[in-house]
């Protein structure tokens, strides 16, 4: 017997042998990509990677007290920013004066308090606080970042026990990756955790409606509430939801409800002790009356938030079109479906009698981002629901890839082109009629098209 033919008689032996270990690993590798904490964990890298994917980000005014409030809050244990003298200066809008005169945030206080352990941090590697603004800039942009990824993570595990288990994974990385929801990480804008909150909340909702998940809701949204005044209205719909569940008995509901009040009491009692002390008022903000001021009709704005050319919703994200194609048979099953859409439809009418409802500094629509993760609830939710019932999965799931290539595209448009001058061009004048002009610069779609 020859060489060769010993080498094809073990190479014949050998071969099943390593077929085998091949599936074995492949199945394990299968098994850790879908397992639960694989799964977020993934979508939480990637996620991450996107949003830092746009290099050094877009600093605007808004964000001003939030890059120095964690150094003041570190440095000299107060929120008043007076050892930082040149923010008095007319540009800097976001600072006001407080009832002693100090200079203090014009803008709520709470997203400061998330930067705090990212400038801790930085000082435990670098050895000193932070000394120049454009590190504040970058680190407040990086606690935005990770609060966006751990949204997109909350997101995810909301949408467990889907029958299609790419769901999950579709709907995570949606949120920044199929949504102009990428935009509010530049900055250290308030959407990203307003957004983590509310997707928060609606994964308790999603696993169990005890009274301990009503105290952790109401905590959440009281957080939320401190962040944004305009966030209340998601937390009435909240308390009516404790409130009128049909599947719990009364007595339930009550307590349900009564949880949730009892869980949001800290952080509102904490906002008003700051009112009080910094503006005299425990009902007073920074912005006194100035919002109230601002106040129009809705109905254009409700029309430009969901389909104008320049800041329709579904313009920018038409993967959404999908959760009107089973809605019906949703709202029927599930109850978070039903909380989702009102607190969906709520946010969206409060934010259209906004003068400015276009939001500045905006790739899309950005008073509705901090909704986004009950967009893309329901999305998915009829997404399941419709391959679950179709004839022809092949043909719908290509449909359903070719929305989610259009909206990813888009957004990939936004990172490499948008750079702020839809509203620099704004305030030069050419008036809100502008949203609804057609092939124009700062439509998406002609910008996929055109891409300049």
């Amino acid at each position: 017997m020859n060489l060769a033919t010993i080498n094809t008689k073990t190479h014949n032996k050998l071969k099943p042998r390593f077929n085998s270990l091949f599936c074995l690993v492949l199945s394990l590798s299968k098994d850790a990509f879908l397992c639960f904490w694989g799964q977020n964990f993934l979508i939480f890298g990637l996620a991450l990677l996107f949003l830092l994917s746009r290099g050094k980000g877009t600093f605007t005014g808004d964000s001003v007290p939030y890059r120095y409030l964690p150094i003041a809050l570190l440095k000299h244990g107060t929120f008043r920013l007076d050892a930082f003298p040149h923010l008095a200066e007319p540009q800097y809008y976001a600072i006001v004066r407080d009832r002693q005169g100090s200079l203090i945030s014009k803008k709520p206080v709470t997203p400061a308090l998330f930067e705090v352990p990212f400038f801790l941090g930085y000082a435990a590697f670098k050895g000193k606080l932070p000394q120049n603004e454009w590190t504040m800039m970058q680190l407040g942009r990086l606690t935005m970042c990770v609060i966006s990824a751990i949204a997109c993570v909350l997101l995810a595990m909301s949408l467990k026990g889907l029958h299609h288990r790419f769901l999950p994974l579709l709907g995570g990385l949606g949120l920044v990756m199929m949504t102009p929801f990428w935009f509010t990480a530049l900055d250290c804008w308030p959407h990203p955790l307003l957004a983590a909150l509310n997707a928060a909340c609606l994964l308790l909702i999603s696993r169990r409606k005890s009274q301990r998940t009503w105290v952790f809701i109401g905590l959440f949204q009281g957080i939320a509430i401190t962040t944004r005044l305009g966030a209340g209205v998601v937390s009435l719909v909240f308390l009516a939801a404790a409130l009128l569940e049909k599947s719990e008995l009364r007595s339930s509901r009550m307590r349900h409800a009564a949880g949730m009040i009892l869980g949001a009491l800290p952080p509102l009692i904490l906002l008003g002790w700051y009112n009080q002390k910094y503006f005299g008022n425990p009902f007073t903000t920074g912005f006194g009356s100035q919002v109230a001021g601002r106040i129009r009709a809705p109905f254009g704005a409700l029309a430009g938030l969901l389909v104008s050319p320049a800041k329709g919703i579904f313009l920018y994200s038409p993967i959404f079109v999908f959760g009107f194609a089973s809605l019906r048979k949703s709202l029927r099953e599930k109850f978070e479906i039903r909380l989702s859409l009102l607190c969906l439809l709520f946010h969206t009418l409060l934010w259209s009698f906004y003068a400015d409802w276009w939001g500045g500094w905006a790739w899309g629509p950005r008073y509705l981002m901090d909704v986004m993760p009950f967009a893309l609830f329901i999305a998915c939710i009829s997404i399941d629901h419709l391959l679950a019932k179709s004839s022809n999965k092949k043909r719908l799931l290509i449909l359903i890839i070719v929305f989610a290539v259009l909206s990813f595209a888009i957004q990939c448009v936004g990172i490499m082109t948008w750079n702020g001058e839809y509203h620099r061009t704004f305030d030069k004048g050419w008036g809100e009629g502008r949203n609804w002009v057609w092939k124009s610069p700062y439509e998406p779609l002609w910008r996929l098209v055109r891409m300049k």
